[in-house]
């Protein structure tokens, strides 16, 4: 659905992207991590032909997204970090700016809207930050796009809130959508996502199934003391211990396995930019 060839892109003196490559699929939900600077709002502007690359193409669907074709536009939703909307009724938002997508579904935008708790006759000024967000990503799931790029989306969010995002994300995934979420708050994708993708500089330095990231690895709490084992792949100091990434592979006693839990993004990112050597035993 989307691909990027050689993209190179720049601004001013400085150069973020070099022959970057990368290959998307509908029906997936992507995680996509990186340090502030690393380029991660950049690629969204660049796929959704906001910005133009300096060399290289990205493609969507076949469509070169330099065209800003209509035929790109129309299945595109882009959710940015901070998000600009009217200060009006939210019934009259929705008769202004439905009729820019084609496939916008009223009956499913006032079902989510409820679900979200919102109500419709409500003006949009006086709706909290996270209440404001709710309601656009409403919006965006409404306008049946097929990739939708969710800058930060959970800032702003309460717990329960966030809770109720990832159900409302998941149940609109299907065969032929793609969502790429770019987050610091990784903690709240963990269970989300398909595939994680991690960039830093510009140069995309691990991209893996969830799956078999969670089939072959994951974190151990050990206590300090601990002896040293081949299947210990990177460890972060906390109270009274380690939280230790190891691969399961290594350990042939059932009952080691039995206490390795599923991966967790924040420390796979940590031990992915702080020990680039490293990555390949990731694989």
């Amino acid at each position: 659905m989307i691909e990027i060839k050689n993209l190179s892109f720049s601004y001013s003196k400085k150069n973020l992207f070099n022959n970057l490559n990368l290959s998307l699929s509908e029906g997936k939900i992507y995680g996509l991590l990186g340090k502030n600077g690393s380029g991660k709002t950049t690629l969204f502007k660049l796929i959704s032909g906001i910005l133009f690359p300096d060399k290289g193409e990205i493609s969507i669907n076949g469509i070169n997204s330099n065209s800003r074709s209509f035929l790109i536009y129309r299945d595109i939703f882009f959710y940015p970090e901070e998000i600009f909307i009217p200060e009006m009724q939210i019934k009259k938002f929705v008769d202004i700016y439905s009729v820019f997508y084609e496939k916008f579904n009223k009956e499913k935008f006032y079902s989510l809207l409820e679900s979200m708790e919102i109500k419709p006759d409500l003006d949009i000024s006086k709706l909290s930050l996270g209440m404001k967000k709710k309601f656009y990503l409403v919006f965006g799931l409404a306008t049946e796009s097929k990739i939708y790029l969710l800058d930060e989306p959970t800032i702003g969010l309460d717990i329960p809130s966030k809770s109720q995002f990832r159900k409302t994300i998941l149940n609109s995934l299907n065969e032929e959508k793609l969502f790429i979420i770019s987050s610091h708050q990784i903690k709240d994708f963990n269970l989300l996502l398909d595939e994680v993708i991690i960039i830093d500089s510009g140069n995309i330095l691990y991209k893996n199934d969830m799956e078999f990231i969670n089939e072959n690895f994951g974190v151990i709490f050990l206590q300090k003391g601990f002896e040293e084992n081949e299947g210990i792949l990177y460890k972060e100091e906390v109270l009274n211990g380690s939280m230790c990434i190891v691969d399961k592979r290594k350990f042939k006693n059932e009952n080691s396995i039995q206490n390795i839990q599923d991966i967790d993004l924040e420390i796979l990112f940590n031990f992915i930019v702080n020990s680039k050597e490293k990555i390949e035993l990731l694989i």
